[in-house]
């Protein structure tokens, strides 16, 4: 059983304080199962500065609890670096600060995972519908809920590198120093899958289990989109690393290799209007929204 663990919050204008809250008292729970921990949440200089000095507030208000802001926002790549430079223990969780809610038996599954044998354990995402909007019109609830479904556990496990996410890992400090997120990658996406080639390529064993924080508060469909072409021009950039690891980029490079990517691209320009009117409408189709990623990578690679 693991003794000691280092709990990370990576914030940008997230209100953590319900996870910071329910962490610590099932750290507490633990007693002597646990005889050290720590709760580190990194501030990458909020914008909203209320929920920064709420979050502050709390974590002040904690034992073994500890708030640090940078003075300049640094991006999700450096802000997770830059925890696990603040981290005391020898395993390290990481958790999104807008995943909610936590199981009740979190860091007790967590502390039990030395078991499994492996140097990064991942948790996984459990799927709530949004209370905030009509779940069929919120595209990032369908497509992360189809994501979760065609990616079971045992999919997970047969695929542990394909699989390999950060927003709910444990993971041995001395493999984050050894392999810490790529700062090259300054744009919104792919940070993770590509610490996750890195894993594979140094033989770091990545095992996974059923242990998952709730995925309940989802971007609105034309900030989601936004995301969604931020994070394909991020592939682009990285196209040579995370080759493999990408099923648009698999398609576009074949259909190019068959000189259809100019038909392709196209395509896209005649019909990308009616696409957006679809995503940002009331029934978003995932279907349409598969479309609208190939298309867009396809664009990105017209100089390629």
């Amino acid at each position: 059983m693991l003794k000691s663990l280092s709990i990370l919050l990576p914030s940008y204008n997230n209100d953590c304080r319900p996870l910071i809250t329910a962490l610590h008292s099932q750290a507490e729970a633990l007693g002597d199962k646990l005889s050290c921990y720590e709760i580190v949440v990194y501030d990458d200089c909020s914008t909203d500065t209320a929920k920064a000095e709420a979050n502050r507030q709390l974590c002040e208000s904690l034992t073994h609890c500890r708030f640090v802001r940078g003075n300049h926002n640094v991006g999700r790549s450096a802000a997770r670096n830059r925890l696990v430079e603040l981290a005391q223990y020898e395993w390290l969780v990481f958790i999104d600060s807008d995943l909610s809610p936590l199981p009740a038996d979190f860091l007790a599954v967590y502390a039990e995972a030395d078991s499994l044998g492996a140097e990064a354990v991942v948790g996984g995402l459990k799927i709530h519908a949004p209370t905030d909007t009509e779940p069929r019109s919120c595209l990032r609830y369908l497509y992360e809920l189809r994501a979760t479904q065609s990616h079971p556990l045992s999919w997970r496990k047969r695929n542990p590198y394909a699989a390999f996410h950060v927003s709910n890992i444990l993971i041995r400090r001395d493999v984050m120093t050894a392999h810490p997120f790529d700062v090259s990658i300054t744009r919104y996406g792919y940070e993770d899958v590509l610490l996750g080639r890195e894993m594979k390529d140094n033989g770091i064993r990545v095992a996974h289990t059923d242990n998952p924080v709730g995925f309940s508060r989802f971007d609105d469909n034309a900030h989601f989109l936004r995301k969604t072409e931020e994070g394909l021009q991020t592939l682009h950039d990285m196209r040579d690393a995370l080759r493999g690891y990408s099923g648009v980029q698999t398609l576009v490079e074949r259909l190019s290799r068959l000189g259809l990517a100019p038909l392709l691209r196209l395509a896209f320009r005649i019909t990308r209007r009616m696409l957006l009117r679809n995503l940002t409408g009331r029934k978003p189709s995932l279907t349409a929204f598969s479309v609208y990623r190939i298309g867009y990578y396809a664009m990105l690679c017209r100089n390629d």
